[in-house]
Protein backbone atom coordinates (compact mmCIF):
# COMPACT_ATOMS: atom_id res chain seq x y z
CA UNK A 1 0.00 0.00 0.00
CA UNK A 2 0.96 3.36 -0.80
CA UNK A 3 0.71 6.53 1.35
CA UNK A 4 1.02 9.83 0.34
CA UNK A 5 2.65 12.99 2.14
CA UNK A 6 -0.42 14.16 3.32
CA UNK A 7 -1.47 10.58 4.35
CA UNK A 8 1.82 10.59 6.99
CA UNK A 9 1.29 13.96 8.26
CA UNK A 10 -1.89 13.43 9.19
CA UNK A 11 -1.45 9.96 10.51
CA UNK A 12 1.25 11.67 12.97
CA UNK A 13 -0.84 14.41 14.15
CA UNK A 14 -3.36 11.19 14.69
CA UNK A 15 -1.78 9.02 16.45
CA UNK A 16 -2.03 9.21 20.62
CA UNK A 17 1.27 10.27 22.86
CA UNK A 18 2.49 7.73 24.63
CA UNK A 19 3.87 7.97 27.92
CA UNK A 20 7.91 8.34 28.90
CA UNK A 21 9.55 4.93 29.74
CA UNK A 22 9.84 4.77 33.37
CA UNK A 23 13.40 6.90 34.53
CA UNK A 24 15.93 4.70 35.44
CA UNK A 25 18.08 5.32 38.13
CA UNK A 26 20.94 7.39 36.50
CA UNK A 27 18.04 9.72 35.61
CA UNK A 28 17.30 10.20 39.21
CA UNK A 29 20.25 11.33 40.18
CA UNK A 30 20.45 13.94 37.27
CA UNK A 31 17.55 15.20 38.28
CA UNK A 32 17.86 16.11 41.97
CA UNK A 33 21.61 17.55 40.90
CA UNK A 34 19.63 19.69 38.45
CA UNK A 35 17.19 20.55 41.20
CA UNK A 36 17.59 23.46 43.89
CA UNK A 37 18.89 22.97 46.92
CA UNK A 38 16.94 23.83 49.89
CA UNK A 39 18.20 26.15 52.75
CA UNK A 40 18.46 23.93 55.08
CA UNK A 41 20.92 21.69 53.37
CA UNK A 42 23.30 24.93 52.65
CA UNK A 43 23.30 25.06 56.91
CA UNK A 44 26.48 23.41 58.43
CA UNK A 45 26.00 20.39 60.20
CA UNK A 46 27.32 21.89 63.41
CA UNK A 47 24.16 24.22 63.40
CA UNK A 48 21.29 21.84 63.53
CA UNK A 49 19.25 21.43 66.86
CA UNK A 50 20.24 18.06 68.69
CA UNK A 51 17.58 16.20 69.66
CA UNK A 52 17.05 13.50 72.73
CA UNK A 53 20.13 12.95 74.94
CA UNK A 54 22.56 14.64 72.50
CA UNK A 55 20.87 18.45 73.02
CA UNK A 56 23.47 20.00 75.74
CA UNK A 57 21.64 21.18 78.92
CA UNK A 58 20.29 24.55 78.92
CA UNK A 59 21.19 25.12 74.90
CA UNK A 60 19.01 27.74 73.24
CA UNK A 61 17.36 27.09 69.93
CA UNK A 62 18.40 29.37 67.12
CA UNK A 63 16.33 32.78 67.83
CA UNK A 64 15.23 31.57 71.66
CA UNK A 65 16.42 32.59 75.00
CA UNK A 66 18.04 29.92 76.80
CA UNK A 67 15.98 27.55 79.15
CA UNK A 68 16.95 27.22 83.13
CA UNK A 69 17.60 23.66 84.10
CA UNK A 70 16.92 22.92 86.83
CA UNK A 71 19.88 21.34 89.50
CA UNK A 72 20.18 17.21 89.67
CA UNK A 73 18.05 16.35 92.72
CA UNK A 74 19.35 14.88 95.29
CA UNK A 75 18.69 11.42 96.25
CA UNK A 76 18.34 10.63 100.05
CA UNK A 77 17.31 7.78 102.35
CA UNK A 78 15.52 4.86 100.28
CA UNK A 79 15.67 6.63 97.16
CA UNK A 80 19.42 6.22 97.10
CA UNK A 81 20.97 3.34 94.62
CA UNK A 82 22.37 0.64 96.14
CA UNK A 83 26.76 0.64 96.56
CA UNK A 84 27.75 -2.09 94.23
CA UNK A 85 29.55 -4.81 96.83
CA UNK A 86 33.22 -5.77 95.38
CA UNK A 87 32.73 -9.64 94.42
CA UNK A 88 35.54 -10.39 96.93
CA UNK A 89 36.87 -9.92 100.48
CA UNK A 90 38.56 -6.87 100.28
CA UNK A 91 41.39 -7.15 102.80
CA UNK A 92 42.40 -4.11 105.05
CA UNK A 93 44.82 -2.95 108.30
CA UNK A 94 42.76 -0.39 109.38
CA UNK A 95 40.41 -0.95 112.60
CA UNK A 96 38.32 1.33 114.35
CA UNK A 97 39.72 4.12 116.41
CA UNK A 98 39.42 6.65 119.11
CA UNK A 99 38.56 5.64 122.86
CA UNK A 100 37.23 2.68 124.29
CA UNK A 101 33.81 3.19 125.72
CA UNK A 102 33.83 3.10 129.68
CA UNK A 103 31.20 0.96 131.91
CA UNK A 104 29.83 3.49 134.17
CA UNK A 105 27.31 1.56 136.96
CA UNK A 106 25.45 4.42 139.12
CA UNK A 107 24.89 3.51 142.86
CA UNK A 108 21.71 4.53 144.10
CA UNK A 109 22.60 4.74 147.93
CA UNK A 110 19.68 4.53 151.07
CA UNK A 111 19.44 7.75 153.15
CA UNK A 112 20.93 6.06 155.90
CA UNK A 113 24.01 4.92 153.70
CA UNK A 114 24.82 8.42 152.89
CA UNK A 115 28.02 9.81 154.36
CA UNK A 116 29.11 12.86 155.29
CA UNK A 117 30.94 15.27 152.36
CA UNK A 118 34.61 15.55 152.45
CA UNK A 119 35.74 18.73 153.00
CA UNK A 120 34.06 22.27 153.40
CA UNK A 121 30.38 21.38 152.73
CA UNK A 122 29.64 25.41 151.65
CA UNK A 123 32.35 24.67 149.22
CA UNK A 124 30.74 21.64 147.86
CA UNK A 125 27.39 23.28 147.57
CA UNK A 126 28.87 26.68 145.69
CA UNK A 127 30.42 24.00 142.97
CA UNK A 128 27.08 22.45 142.50
CA UNK A 129 25.43 25.68 141.89
CA UNK A 130 28.07 27.27 139.71
CA UNK A 131 29.35 24.00 137.60
CA UNK A 132 28.25 20.39 138.17
CA UNK A 133 24.55 20.07 138.34
CA UNK A 134 24.20 22.08 135.06
CA UNK A 135 27.05 20.02 133.82
CA UNK A 136 26.58 18.68 129.82
CA UNK A 137 28.33 14.88 131.25
CA UNK A 138 25.52 13.22 132.67
CA UNK A 139 28.14 10.71 134.76
CA UNK A 140 28.82 14.41 136.50
CA UNK A 141 25.29 15.51 137.10
CA UNK A 142 25.15 12.28 138.76
CA UNK A 143 27.85 12.53 141.31
CA UNK A 144 26.56 15.87 141.79
CA UNK A 145 22.81 14.84 142.79
CA UNK A 146 24.90 12.34 144.75
CA UNK A 147 26.52 15.18 146.93
CA UNK A 148 23.64 17.14 147.23
CA UNK A 149 21.95 14.39 148.87
CA UNK A 150 24.51 14.00 151.10
CA UNK A 151 24.25 17.75 152.01
CA UNK A 152 20.64 17.23 152.53
CA UNK A 153 20.75 14.65 155.30
CA UNK A 154 24.15 16.02 157.60
CA UNK A 155 24.35 19.08 157.23
CA UNK A 156 21.51 22.00 158.80
CA UNK A 157 18.88 22.80 156.63
CA UNK A 158 20.13 26.87 157.04
CA UNK A 159 22.37 25.55 154.80
CA UNK A 160 20.40 24.72 151.51
CA UNK A 161 17.35 26.95 152.45
CA UNK A 162 18.88 30.16 151.23
CA UNK A 163 20.06 28.30 147.88
CA UNK A 164 16.40 26.62 147.15
CA UNK A 165 15.54 29.17 144.82
CA UNK A 166 18.80 27.77 142.44
CA UNK A 167 18.71 24.18 143.67
CA UNK A 168 15.58 23.24 143.03
CA UNK A 169 15.07 24.55 139.20
CA UNK A 170 18.68 22.39 138.49
CA UNK A 171 17.31 19.20 140.21
CA UNK A 172 14.26 19.51 138.10
CA UNK A 173 15.88 19.46 135.11
CA UNK A 174 17.24 16.31 135.92
CA UNK A 175 14.37 14.87 137.43
CA UNK A 176 12.85 15.60 133.30
CA UNK A 177 16.23 13.61 131.96
CA UNK A 178 15.70 11.34 129.41
CA UNK A 179 19.07 9.47 130.78
CA UNK A 180 17.26 7.19 133.59
CA UNK A 181 20.05 7.20 135.48
CA UNK A 182 19.96 10.51 136.21
CA UNK A 183 16.20 10.92 136.86
CA UNK A 184 16.41 8.60 139.50
CA UNK A 185 19.21 9.68 141.29
CA UNK A 186 17.10 13.30 140.71
CA UNK A 187 14.14 12.04 142.63
CA UNK A 188 16.32 10.12 145.17
CA UNK A 189 17.48 13.81 146.37
CA UNK A 190 13.80 15.18 145.96
CA UNK A 191 12.81 12.22 148.65
CA UNK A 192 15.89 13.40 150.46
CA UNK A 193 14.87 17.40 150.57
CA UNK A 194 11.33 16.56 151.16
CA UNK A 195 12.36 14.65 154.17
CA UNK A 196 14.79 17.54 155.58
CA UNK A 197 12.97 20.54 154.69
CA UNK A 198 9.30 19.87 154.77
CA UNK A 199 7.09 22.86 154.13
CA UNK A 200 10.26 25.06 152.71
CA UNK A 201 10.19 23.11 149.62
CA UNK A 202 6.50 23.98 148.99
CA UNK A 203 6.48 27.16 147.85
CA UNK A 204 8.81 25.93 145.04
CA UNK A 205 7.11 22.23 144.49
CA UNK A 206 4.55 23.58 141.96
CA UNK A 207 5.57 26.39 140.22
CA UNK A 208 3.74 26.84 137.16
CA UNK A 209 0.91 24.55 138.62
CA UNK A 210 -0.73 21.70 136.23
CA UNK A 211 -0.60 24.03 133.42
CA UNK A 212 3.29 24.18 133.52
CA UNK A 213 4.60 20.63 134.30
CA UNK A 214 8.22 21.93 132.51
CA UNK A 215 8.76 24.14 135.80
CA UNK A 216 6.33 22.05 138.16
CA UNK A 217 8.86 19.49 140.49
CA UNK A 218 4.99 18.08 141.52
CA UNK A 219 3.97 17.96 138.66
CA UNK A 220 6.83 16.50 136.92
CA UNK A 221 6.84 13.67 139.34
CA UNK A 222 3.40 12.94 138.58
CA UNK A 223 4.48 12.18 135.34
CA UNK A 224 7.39 10.03 135.91
CA UNK A 225 4.88 8.15 138.35
CA UNK A 226 2.05 7.81 135.94
CA UNK A 227 4.79 6.90 133.20
CA UNK A 228 5.69 4.10 130.91
CA UNK A 229 9.05 4.35 131.67
CA UNK A 230 11.35 2.04 133.16
CA UNK A 231 9.47 0.07 136.84
CA UNK A 232 11.91 1.36 138.69
CA UNK A 233 11.88 4.78 137.36
CA UNK A 234 8.00 4.90 138.28
CA UNK A 235 8.43 2.77 141.87
CA UNK A 236 10.98 5.78 143.14
CA UNK A 237 8.89 8.71 142.04
CA UNK A 238 5.95 6.80 143.78
CA UNK A 239 7.92 6.71 146.77
CA UNK A 240 8.87 10.40 146.71
CA UNK A 241 4.92 11.51 146.91
CA UNK A 242 4.22 9.38 149.86
CA UNK A 243 7.34 11.24 151.66
CA UNK A 244 5.77 14.26 150.29
CA UNK A 245 2.54 13.62 151.44
CA UNK A 246 4.40 12.55 155.05
CA UNK A 247 6.31 15.14 155.53
CA UNK A 248 4.79 18.72 154.59
CA UNK A 249 1.34 20.34 155.69
CA UNK A 250 -1.55 17.78 154.56
CA UNK A 251 -4.07 21.35 154.15
CA UNK A 252 -1.46 22.74 151.56
CA UNK A 253 -0.35 19.79 149.68
CA UNK A 254 -3.62 19.04 149.30
CA UNK A 255 -4.26 22.69 148.05
CA UNK A 256 -1.41 22.14 145.56
CA UNK A 257 -2.59 18.49 144.42
CA UNK A 258 -6.57 19.36 143.41
CA UNK A 259 -5.99 20.79 140.50
CA UNK A 260 -4.27 17.52 138.96
CA UNK A 261 -7.30 15.97 139.98
CA UNK A 262 -8.51 17.52 136.59
CA UNK A 263 -5.41 15.93 134.25
CA UNK A 264 -6.03 15.04 131.09
CA UNK A 265 -4.14 11.56 131.71
CA UNK A 266 -6.58 9.39 133.94
CA UNK A 267 -2.96 7.75 135.45
CA UNK A 268 -1.66 11.11 136.30
CA UNK A 269 -5.70 11.61 138.12
CA UNK A 270 -4.85 8.14 139.93
CA UNK A 271 -1.68 8.99 141.47
CA UNK A 272 -2.87 12.12 142.47
CA UNK A 273 -6.33 10.56 144.21
CA UNK A 274 -3.44 8.67 146.10
CA UNK A 275 -1.43 11.48 147.20
CA UNK A 276 -4.44 13.20 148.52
CA UNK A 277 -5.90 10.65 150.20
CA UNK A 278 -2.32 9.99 152.04
CA UNK A 279 -2.06 13.56 153.28
CA UNK A 280 -5.69 13.28 154.29
CA UNK A 281 -4.87 9.98 156.53
CA UNK A 282 -2.63 12.30 158.50
CA UNK A 283 -4.62 14.94 159.65
CA UNK A 284 -5.92 14.84 163.09
CA UNK A 285 -9.63 15.96 164.59
CA UNK A 286 -7.89 19.07 166.08
CA UNK A 287 -6.59 20.05 162.76
CA UNK A 288 -9.11 20.13 160.16
CA UNK A 289 -10.19 23.44 159.64
CA UNK A 290 -7.35 23.94 157.43
CA UNK A 291 -8.48 21.77 155.01
CA UNK A 292 -11.35 23.01 151.87
CA UNK A 293 -14.04 20.72 152.82
CA UNK A 294 -15.84 21.94 149.67
CA UNK A 295 -12.98 21.47 146.95
CA UNK A 296 -12.30 17.97 148.37
CA UNK A 297 -15.31 17.10 148.07
CA UNK A 298 -15.95 18.17 144.34
CA UNK A 299 -12.72 16.39 143.23
CA UNK A 300 -13.33 13.03 145.42
CA UNK A 301 -16.62 13.30 143.55
CA UNK A 302 -14.96 13.50 140.46
CA UNK A 303 -12.41 10.99 141.07
CA UNK A 304 -15.41 8.28 142.28
CA UNK A 305 -16.47 8.31 139.17
CA UNK A 306 -13.41 8.44 137.19
CA UNK A 307 -12.23 5.91 134.22
CA UNK A 308 -9.26 4.83 136.35
CA UNK A 309 -9.60 1.78 138.74
CA UNK A 310 -7.03 3.70 140.99
CA UNK A 311 -8.65 6.52 140.91
CA UNK A 312 -11.76 5.18 142.12
CA UNK A 313 -10.40 3.26 145.43
CA UNK A 314 -8.67 5.66 146.56
CA UNK A 315 -11.44 8.49 146.21
CA UNK A 316 -13.29 6.07 148.50
CA UNK A 317 -10.78 6.14 151.43
CA UNK A 318 -10.38 10.08 150.43
CA UNK A 319 -14.37 10.33 150.73
CA UNK A 320 -13.90 8.62 154.50
CA UNK A 321 -11.92 11.53 155.26
CA UNK A 322 -13.72 14.15 153.73
CA UNK A 323 -17.05 12.89 156.27
CA UNK A 324 -14.75 13.26 158.84
CA UNK A 325 -13.45 16.75 158.28
CA UNK A 326 -17.26 17.87 157.50
CA UNK A 327 -18.05 16.60 160.79
CA UNK A 328 -15.83 19.09 162.25
CA UNK A 329 -16.25 21.94 160.29
CA UNK A 330 -19.09 22.20 158.27
CA UNK A 331 -22.26 19.71 159.95
CA UNK A 332 -23.19 22.60 162.18
CA UNK A 333 -23.79 25.35 159.84
CA UNK A 334 -26.09 23.21 157.27
CA UNK A 335 -29.77 23.26 156.82
CA UNK A 336 -31.28 20.23 157.01
CA UNK A 337 -34.48 19.94 154.77
CA UNK A 338 -37.46 17.93 155.36
CA UNK A 339 -38.59 14.66 154.32
CA UNK A 340 -39.89 14.45 151.08
CA UNK A 341 -42.52 12.57 151.66
CA UNK A 342 -44.95 11.79 155.10
CA UNK A 343 -43.54 9.07 157.12
CA UNK A 344 -39.72 8.90 155.23
CA UNK A 345 -36.49 9.49 157.27
CA UNK A 346 -34.77 12.97 157.15
CA UNK A 347 -31.47 13.55 154.98
CA UNK A 348 -28.54 13.81 157.29
CA UNK A 349 -26.42 17.02 157.27
CA UNK A 350 -23.97 15.15 155.31
CA UNK A 351 -26.69 13.59 152.99
CA UNK A 352 -27.98 17.46 152.67
CA UNK A 353 -24.27 18.93 151.79
CA UNK A 354 -23.65 16.43 149.15
CA UNK A 355 -27.01 17.31 146.98
CA UNK A 356 -26.05 20.78 147.31
CA UNK A 357 -22.49 20.77 146.59
CA UNK A 358 -22.22 18.20 143.85
CA UNK A 359 -24.60 17.60 140.70
CA UNK A 360 -27.19 15.28 140.42
CA UNK A 361 -25.45 11.80 139.95
CA UNK A 362 -22.30 12.51 141.23
CA UNK A 363 -23.97 13.05 144.99
CA UNK A 364 -25.90 9.78 144.24
CA UNK A 365 -22.52 7.92 143.70
CA UNK A 366 -20.89 10.10 146.79
CA UNK A 367 -23.55 8.76 149.29
CA UNK A 368 -23.85 5.34 147.88
CA UNK A 369 -19.89 4.93 148.19
CA UNK A 370 -20.38 6.39 152.00
CA UNK A 371 -23.35 3.05 153.02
Amino acid sequence: MVCTRGQLQRAAVEQPTRPDPSPTAEDQSDRLKQAPTPVLAERSLNTLPMSGPQKAAGEALPGRSPTPVAPPKKLTGDDRPLKRLPDTVQATDKLPDGPEPVAVEVEYPSREELTRVVGSPEQALSTLLSTTLASADWVEVCHALGTLRQLTVHEPAALLEPHLSQLVPLVLKSVRSLRSSVTKTAILAVGDLFLSLGDALLALADVGGAAGPTTSLLGSLLLKAASSEKQFVVTEAQRTLELAADSVDPAALSALLLPYTEHKSPKVRGRTAIVLSLAQARVQDNTLRGIPVPSLLAASGRLLTDNTPEAREAAKKLLAHVRAAFEQTEAAGVAVPKAAEEGAPAPTPWEAYCRAQLPGSTALAVLRAQQ
